[in-house]
């Protein structure tokens, strides 16, 4: 089979992006070979591809030997996987040779394969709070530690400079030693082996200080670069690959008022527009726009005379890699995503470093639309960062479960209230314009607040049910009352006028026994409120529904 999927492949690949092969590479792998391979049919050939095989394949993958964690794929993981190898077949349909081969498997191919797996997907986990808090600081931190350390490179390389002349030891001067490796190599420093060809002293002083010490002053590896991408992540919530892939022209600094800010456009080939980013770059204590992308700057720009591939050349992350073919490259490229080994590796690295929970670069998107929604309660705000197009977009694949919960029970909880606004024919009405957003909707009374309106402890009350004893809050032990906001204050003074109005409905001797109790527990509330706050609460004149 190999000899027509790779031409297939090439056939397919024609018109597709790098990343798209990538990807579609990837899902060969561990799709189809890794289904001959787990069920001993390597050998087979495209001749012998009939619709029996082909159901055993979508068998395999509704299946836990599938995964190599032992649990079910995703529908859309299947679907991704079945489907990378008919377009490749597909490819080969007018070919001479395999033509008619690809095109029996074709005819055989089932419709309707994982109905609904768009609606059937897992949002990415997101990280908890903490655990986000915790890499930023050590991201700043590491920040700091980098731009002291550029500063000091600065320092040695001037005194190393004024020392050239007059000779030394260069195991013994370090600024003398970078200064040596500055004029020998004015672009990428080579291993330590190469540069004890060159000179025996010199590579000898540069392998016992350390790669961070020598070009750690003058360049950036991958390592270094880790830092950087999290806090934009963070700060943009773009896109993991958009994030890598950030190019300088697509950067711009400006001021509005005297407020400077950095605007940020990244790349998105799939996204009807590119998302944009303004962050703020006013200088302060903490790490900013600005500071961020002047480190990045000074960290790259003695590399990019020395770039081997155009593709590399507009771009932010720029870097020689520490161990390897010491060669410029750079995270984000056409060709790469976040599954490079170079991006993985130094994030692998900056976990270790400071004892972090292992996490992945795409994790920091989702976490911060869900905190958006989680602090918000509104969907559209994270929405508006995310800035997808679909709002189902961002349920489906940006929210995690615990926020589908909340709105689950928040949905829940408007369910109730409308319910008990029709038992008590609108009497009860949390849609009321007397309730401000931040009173308690499950309070049966206007202005107090339920400690557990699902267990009411008064007569007629039903547990389970959304209490609707309206008018009996000021009696209840479960209630609370806010005497220190006015329009709370209004509410009560309403609900004490409301009482009186139901005397000649109720009747004397029932109003007595219901309500005369009541009203003492009102009037005792209002002893206690603030006079400032009473005289301000009664010009709202706020009028309730009579009691019954």
């Amino acid at each position: 089979m190999i000899e027509p999927i790779t031409h297939g492949f090439r056939l397919w690949g024609a018109s597709h992006a790098d990343k798209t092969k990538i990807h579609r590479k990837r899902d060969l792998a561990v799709g189809w070979f890794g289904f001959l391979q787990q069920t001993g049919r390597a050998d087979l050939t495209l001749a012998d591809f009939d619709k029996s095989l082909m159901l055993t394949f979508i068998s395999w993958l509704n299946s836990d030997e599938a995964s190599r964690h032992g649990n079910l794929l995703q529908p859309s993981v299947r679907s991704a996987r079945f489907y990378a190898l008919i377009a490749i077949v597909e490819a080969l349909r007018d070919d001479p040779g395999w033509g008619l081969h690809a095109q029996g498997v074709i005819a055989d191919v089932p419709r309707n394969l994982w109905v609904g797996r768009t609606r059937k997907t897992s949002p990415r986990p997101r990280l908890s709070k903490d655990h986000l808090a915790r890499i930023i600081s050590a991201a700043e931190g590491e920040v700091f530690a980098i731009a002291g350390r550029l500063q000091r490179g600065e320092h040695l390389l001037a005194k190393g400079r004024e020392a050239l002349c007059l000779g030394g030891s260069y195991r013994k001067d370090q600024g003398l030693c970078l200064a040596a490796l500055e004029c020998m190599y004015p672009g990428v420093i080579p291993n330590f082996q190469v540069i004890r060809r060159h000179d025996t002293a010199i590579g000898n002083a540069a392998r016992i200080l350390g790669r961070e010490e020598t070009a750690g002053y003058f360049y950036a590896s991958g390592r270094d670069l880790v830092p950087f991408v999290l806090l934009l992540s963070v700060a943009t919530a773009f896109n993991s690959d958009t994030i890598l892939s950030l190019e300088w022209s697509n950067i711009a600094f400006g001021n509005r008022f005297g407020q400077q800010f950095v605007r940020i456009v990244g790349s998105k080939p799939r996204a009807a527009t590119d998302p944009v980013a303004t962050l703020d770059a006013t200088a302060g204590d903490g790490t900013n726009a600005a500071q961020l992308f002047d480190l990045l700057r000074r960290l790259t720009e003695r590399l990019r005379p020395h770039i081997t591939d155009p593709r590399d050349e507009d771009h932010v992350f720029l870097f020689v890699p520490e161990r390897g073919d010491k060669r410029v490259t750079s995270f984000g490229r056409d060709d790469r995503d976040t599954q490079d080994s170079k991006w993985r590796l130094a994030l692998r690295s900056f976990i270790k470093d400071h004892g972090l929970e292992p996490f992945y670069l795409a994790q920091i998107r989702p976490t911060i639309l869900d905190e958006i929604q989680v602090t918000t309660g509104d969907i559209l705000a994270a929405r508006a960062v995310g800035q997808q197009q679909d709002p189902q977009t961002l349920w489906r694949h940006y929210t995690s479960n615990g926020t589908i919960q909340r709105y689950n029970e928040r949905l829940g909880e408007v369910f109730l209230a409308r319910e008990r606004w029709r038992e008590t024919h609108g009497v009860i009405d949390p849609r009321s314009r007397l309730l401000a957003p931040a009173m308690d909707r499950g309070a049966a009374t206007p202005g107090f607040i339920c400690l557990d309106p699902m267990d009411s402890p008064l007569p007629g009350q039903r547990r389970g049910r959304l209490c609707n004893a309206y008018g009996h809050c000021p009696s209840c032990p479960l209630a609370a009352a806010e005497i220190g906001k006015a329009a709370n204050v209004a509410l009560y003074q309403g609900l004490r006028q409301a009482i009186y109005a139901a005397q000649p409905s109720v009747g004397p001797k029932a109003w007595v026994a219901r309500w005369a109790p009541i009203l003492l527990d009102v009037d005792a509330l209002l002893q206690f409120v603030d006079p400032v706050i009473a005289a301000t609460a009664s010009r709202l004149n706020v009028k309730l529904p009579t009691v019954g």
